[in-house]
């Protein structure tokens, strides 16, 4: 839902009136992807470090 606020957000030119928008659509997508994956292997290493030892 967030990447679909923020396509809608940079296809709207009233918003962004003298440079254009910040980013494009395909590095609004790159950069959910790695946000992601980020939170992914952030909380896999979480688990292994915080819990995994206190169930062994």
């Amino acid at each position: 839902m967030g990447w679909r606020i923020c396509l809608a957000a940079v296809q709207r030119p009233p918003i962004w009136p003298h440079e254009g928008p910040p980013l494009d659509p395909r590095r609004i997508e790159s950069l959910l992807t790695w946000i992601i994956l980020g939170v992914i292997v952030a909380a896999a290493s979480a688990l292994f470090c915080f819990i995994s030892p206190v169930i062994s």
